[in-house]
């Protein structure tokens, strides 16, 4: 018998800390909100390199050498100033 009353006791203690824990992690999450970059709000308004002082020639390099040593990014913004100046491998214009 006390045997059994002693597994209860575990196991009581075992639920009572399993939901206080989740009730903690929920209310951390709930006051303190990951905070998150919508890149997607924001149109961009594309721009020469030229007129945010980049050189085209070595933006283009740029560009190839990520296109060819760098297999695993999936894409490439760069922006300056607020302003658009590639996506991918492309240079806007």
């Amino acid at each position: 018998m006390k045997l059994v009353k002693k597994i209860l006791k575990y196991v009581a203690l075992y639920l009572v800390s399993l939901s206080a824990i989740t009730t903690i992690v929920y209310l951390f999450y709930l006051f303190y909100p990951l905070k998150t970059l919508h890149l997607d709000k924001k149109q961009w308004r594309p721009a020469e390199p030229e007129t945010q002082n980049i050189d085209k020639l070595r933006l283009t390099q740029a560009l190839d050498y990520v296109d060819t040593r760098l297999p695993t990014a999936r894409s490439l913004l760069m922006l300056r100033n607020g302003k658009l100046l590639a996506v991918g491998s492309r240079v806007s214009t």
